[in-house]
């Protein structure tokens, strides 16, 4: 992307977020402009999302997991900071987990302006799907200071058996 480009970009997010004197100043433009590679793109976009900047109701966010594997079982971390447990469903199948919830800020009786808004709000669905098959009656889950724990053990392996053949009641 061109730096002429990624300036009339940010111009209009600027626009979006209000910040209208900066964008005809050009101070946003030529200040990211500069360093717009590496580091800098991937925070400002990051930051800049447009489910973060425009208030219209998306119906859905995804919030970061992370799975890790033992011998005997796999273990699926989901950060849901702010969600009361109540409002969670997870949902395990062979191969995959369903995490599903809502994250609502409390209401205030008067606001004058946003300044900084960041906190993903809403309804969320996160389907994770699992390295192998597990034990679908053996899952468990806690949650506790805002992460959500998911243990699952692994289903074990279907081998080949010899089973023996005897006679029939004559």
């Amino acid at each position: 992307m061109s730096i002429n480009k990624t300036r009339r970009v940010l111009y209009k997010m600027a626009r979006l977020l209000g910040d209208v004197n900066a964008a005809k100043k050009g101070k946003i433009g030529r200040r990211v402009g500069r360093r717009i590679t590496g580091k800098a793109t991937g925070r400002m976009l990051r930051n800049v999302s447009l489910a973060r900047m425009m208030s219209i109701h998306s119906g859905s966010w995804l919030p970061p997991v992370d799975v890790y594997e033992s011998a005997d079982e796999y273990y699926v971390y989901v950060d849901l900071a702010g969600i009361d447990h109540e409002s969670l469903s997870v949902t395990v199948d062979d191969r995959q987990v369903r995490v599903r919830g809502k994250r609502q800020l409390p209401r205030h009786k008067s606001i004058a302006g946003v300044h900084q808004v960041e906190i993903e709000l809403g309804h969320f669905s996160r389907t994770v799907p699992l390295p192998g098959y597990v034990e679908i009656d053996a899952a468990s889950s806690t949650y506790t200071d805002g992460i959500l724990a998911i243990t699952l053990p692994k289903k074990q392996k279907q081998g080949r058996i010899q089973v023996t053949v005897s006679p029939g009641e004559e």
